[in-house]
């Protein structure tokens, strides 16, 4: 937040008249409507869960870009990207994660959850190409999902990887974490109207994370 006010200063103080903001999917929470389009209400369900907070601080710089910002920007877009993966994307994500414990284990692979939950997951190549057609759009305020439409469990994830790895592991499960989003999936109408359609599917994309990990 603090960041955001910072950047909202230094564009005042500047006379920069564009700003485009990454936000995030997590603003959603757990969305009525699926897919979730970009207008629907943005919640935190209980402030005093701190899985809530990165969400919660989202939305607050979109706030302030929408109203404070408004008043001196010519053009602002906001990115609500939806569980992008690539390569140098760090052990903390549930993709690379996973990749890691199958790799390593002989036995079992353990997941958060039930692994009922879904996500629809973006390789990173289609989100770069999703986000060009976003920054050529012509119209000058509006508010972008950025992801794909291809939506897969987490124990479907999990099974994808096995497969990748040619190893066979007992699918464990473990208690879900408190907040925890149990469907995600974005309406991505606005970027597939500007052109986007995904090109990396999961399967292949699950492939050369391998691959790279492997090799690296």
């Amino acid at each position: 937040i603090k960041g955001m006010i910072n950047v909202s200063d230094l564009a005042r103080e500047n006379n920069i008249t564009e700003i485009v903001l990454f936000s995030s999917s997590e603003v959603y929470q757990s969305p009525k409507t699926i897919p979730t389009p970009e207008e629907v209400e943005l919640v935190i369900p209980d402030i005093l869960n701190p899985r809530y907070s990165y969400g919660g601080a989202k939305i607050v710089s979109e706030l302030l870009l929408t109203n404070y910002c408004d008043k001196f920007l010519d053009k602002w877009k906001i990115i609500r990207p939806h569980n992008i993966y690539g390569p140098n994307m760090g052990f903390e994500h549930v993709i690379p994660e996973l990749i890691e414990k199958a790799i390593t284990s002989k036995i079992s692979l353990e997941i958060k959850g039930d692994g009922l939950q879904t996500r629809s997951f973006c390789h990173i190549t289609d989100f770069k190409q999703a986000f060009t057609y976003v920054l050529q759009d012509p119209r000058k305020k509006e508010i972008y999902n950025i992801g794909t439409n291809e939506e897969s469990s987490i124990n479907n994830l999990a099974d994808l990887i096995c497969k990748s790895l040619g190893k066979e592991l007992e699918i464990k499960t473990s208690a879900t974490p408190l907040g925890e989003t149990g469907r995600r999936v974005p309406d991505i109408s606005k970027i597939t109207d500007l052109g986007f359609k995904q090109e990396i599917a999961l399967k292949h994309g699950i492939e050369e994370l391998i691959r790279f990990r492997i090799k690296g």
